[in-house]
């Protein structure tokens, strides 16, 4: 993995280092994973602003 550069002003930087014991997610109950639709995008605008 390559040096980060140095920080610039203002930089906020969270990193997390992967290896080979990254544990699967625990979705909540009734949680489903899925791709963004088209139709979801008022509902996502709505949220982000």
């Amino acid at each position: 993995m390559p040096e980060p550069r140095p920080p610039a002003p203002n930089d906020i930087r969270l990193r997390k280092i992967l290896d080979d014991t990254l544990a699967p997610p625990r979705w909540p109950d009734g949680f489903v994973m899925r791709g963004f639709e088209a139709a979801d995008a008022l509902a996502l605008h709505t949220l982000l602003t």
